[in-house]
């Protein structure tokens, strides 16, 4: 959503849509034998997004430790980011 100033006021179905919207960073560890699980929930998809390249950082480095290279980090994983609309 596009910042706005006097020219542009938000709508309140804009402020309705902010309010129930939130962002879920979601995370399968094995794409064959498991499901997504919810990492962490965000106002913001840029809040999710930096979560999952966080979480992201941090399962390479734990790869590389453990493998000594990065050729097959994340080729049986899954990250993503899923807006969730909050019903009443």
């Amino acid at each position: 959503m596009e910042p706005r100033d006097i020219e542009n006021p938000i709508t309140e179905a804009d402020f309705r849509h902010q309010l129930n919207t939130l962002y879920a960073f979601l995370y399968n560890p094995m794409i064959h034998e498991s499901i997504f699980g919810l990492v962490s929930l965000h106002r913001t998809r840029e809040g999710a997004e930096k979560a999952m390249e966080w979480h992201r950082k941090e399962c390479r480095e734990e790869y590389a430790e453990i493998h000594g290279d990065f050729i097959n980090f994340g080729h049986f994983e899954s990250w993503k980011v899923e807006t969730i609309t909050i019903q009443d």
